[in-house]
């Protein structure tokens, strides 16, 4: 083969190896709550994994530096002031609890890209967002 196919072959081999390219996980590193999530899937009793945008149900989460709104179809369900209370003991970083009004909490963490609501028993619902 000539020289100068040679080359033409090697830029081209090269050309067609560079321009493939891997899919990467994206990597999270904003572990806050303000902005707005939409609930992908709530893991239940049983192993039981749902997934609520197949039925149609859309609930977004609407998080700003005090107000919480929680949309359920595009409809306003809840609005309140909260406060966060962040654990600082536990093993998991970025984990803690939401207050509404003093009166009631929901247990949080962050686990990938997404934000999980807890009970706080172990039979209780496990409730995944992601980032909208």
């Amino acid at each position: 083969m000539p020289a100068n196919q040679s080359n033409i072959l090697f830029i081209l081999c090269i050309l067609f190896l560079t321009s493939c390219t891997k899919e990467t996980e994206t990597t999270c590193t904003d572990f806050t709550l303000p902005g707005e999530w939409i609930l992908t899937k709530i893991n239940g009793l049983s192993g039981t994994t749902y997934f609520p945008e197949d039925g149609g149900y859309i609930e977004i989460i609407e998080i700003g530096d005090s107000t919480w709104r929680e949309f359920i179809n595009d409809s306003l369900v809840f609005e309140s002031i909260y406060t966060i209370h962040y654990d600082t003991t536990g093993s998991i970083l970025y984990r803690g609890h939401i207050t509404f009004n003093n009166q009631f909490f929901k247990g949080f963490m962050f686990a990938g890209c997404s934000l999980i609501f807890t009970g706080g028993w172990n039979d209780s619902p496990d409730i995944y967002y992601e980032r909208k």
